[in-house]
């Protein structure tokens, strides 16, 4: 094995330990993941804007 090749693994083996550990993280935090996580955004930005329209009509 070359140094080019060795490089490569580490590099290959620590971007899937960081994808693993982001979604681990997430888990613990209780944030959404995956496809749920586009929904979650978009569904609190939502309801953010319905609360402040409230607040504006009372």
């Amino acid at each position: 094995m070359s140094i080019g090749e060795i490089v490569f693994i580490i590099l290959i083996v620590g971007f899937v330990c960081y994808v693993f550990s982001n979604e681990i993280y997430k888990r613990v935090k209780h944030k959404p993941t995956g496809e749920c996580a586009c929904c979650a955004i978009k569904s609190k930005r939502v309801l953010k804007k319905i609360k402040k329209d409230l607040k504006k009509d009372i």
